[in-house]
């Protein structure tokens, strides 16, 4: 063989493997920018429901109307950021999800039942201290419900 075709051959193979390396380098600059979207995603969700969580407690212990709007402002939020997310629609992610979306439904219903008791006021004693049970049981289960939306983000 021939210098100057060892030569050719050497600054083709060279070429081949700068070009290897540079769609490599491409390659996971693509999934490393696709995962941070994904982490961000995760991170806004989690921050979402954090805030929910925070205003449902709050409105348990003052219920005031400032929390009560609050609360529904955040949720609708949380449930903007559950409803159009394409970054998570493939395989077990997409399953995560689907639960997220029916968890934060179920939590929604149980926040106008907690609102509705709490609206509902009586003065006989039996009657208030079966409200404040289904309060506390209400309570706990948005928080339990809250909590799962949390590990699950």
């Amino acid at each position: 063989m021939r210098l100057s075709t060892r030569l050719t051959l050497t600054g083709a193979v060279s070429v081949a493997v700068v070009a290897l390396i540079g769609a490599v380098l491409a390659s996971t600059t693509r999934t490393v920018r696709r995962e941070l979207a994904r982490n961000e995603a995760a991170g806004e969700m989690l921050s979402a429901v954090t805030n929910v969580r925070y205003l449902t407690l709050e409105y348990v212990l003052h219920h005031d109307e400032r929390a009560l709007v609050q609360w529904r402002l955040t949720h609708a939020s949380l449930s903007k950021l559950l409803a159009a997310r394409p970054e998570f629609d493939t395989g077990a992610e997409g399953e995560i999800l689907l639960r997220l979306r029916r968890t934060n439904a179920v939590v929604k219903s149980l926040f106008s039942q907690l609102v509705a008791n709490h609206q509902a006021h009586d003065t006989d004693g039996r009657r208030a201290a079966v409200r404040e049970e289904l309060e506390a049981r209400l309570t706990g289960q948005i928080v339990i419900r809250l909590e799962g939306i949390i590990a699950d983000a």
